[in-house]
């Protein structure tokens, strides 16, 4: 029943979902491929009381075993307005596959995705973060259950900061991420994604895994 969908106070629908079967067309963008978008303003009520579909998330269905992985990826835009964070040119893999907004999907053969970052998990609140100061000492517990972190932000600037948590067996959805421990995410609000080519000190990503090996493989794709 059309009627009792979810509606904002402008009579639009949160979210619409479609699913296709079979593979994707294999060619990024082109014919049948994931993605989220919009629609425009279709009305499929009625005059007297409408109900729009606008913004929308087309997922495939590849066999009879469908799995979650692309699903979560475009419902973190559609409902929740996550940007990608991956790099579009193909030079950088961006978070790769420690968040879902990355290449985290794949986690599991697509099962069990990996979380989201905690940095995303604070702006729709669903985390608890202790602000500390750049010259300040502390001891602090940082459980494993994916909803706690540190903030130390960078002297001089509110939106650049390190977020830092701790992944593990607290959380379920991390059971399958390729690695677990201490994460301490690199943040710069005035970004809008990771699609820029490169992380350098003067060019971020939004969001950015800091590594202990010091390669930046990350950032070279490797």
């Amino acid at each position: 029943d059309i009627k009792t969908l979810s509606k904002d106070n402008n009579n639009y629908v949160h979210a619409t979902n479609i699913f296709f079967a079979g593979p994707d067309s294999g060619k990024w963008s082109e014919g049948h491929w994931p993605h989220m978008s919009g629609i425009g303003r279709r009305n499929v009520g009625t005059i007297q009381a409408p109900i729009y579909l606008s913004a929308y998330q087309i997922t495939n269905l590849e066999n009879a075993s469908p799995v979650l992985s692309t699903f979560c990826h475009e419902n973190g835009h559609l409902i929740l307005g996550y940007p990608d964070l991956y790099d579009y040119q193909d030079d950088s893999a961006g978070a790769g596959s420690h968040c879902l907004m990355g290449y985290g999907g794949s986690n599991n053969g697509g099962r069990t995705p990996s979380p989201i970052n905690v940095y995303f998990k604070d702006i729709s609140g669903w985390a608890n973060v202790t602000n500390m100061n750049p010259s300040q000492f502390g001891t602090f517990n940082l459980p494993t259950t994916g909803n706690r972190a540190v903030r130390i932000r960078k002297p001089g600037t509110s939106t650049e900061y390190f977020i830092v948590e701790n992944r593990g067996t607290g959380d379920r959805w991390a059971d399958h991420s390729v690695d677990t421990g201490i994460a301490i995410w690199h943040i710069d609000e005035t970004k809008n994604g990771n699609s820029e080519q490169q992380m350098t000190p003067a060019n971020h990503f939004e969001v950015f895994l800091e590594q202990a090996e010091r390669k930046v493989h990350l950032e070279k794709k490797q």
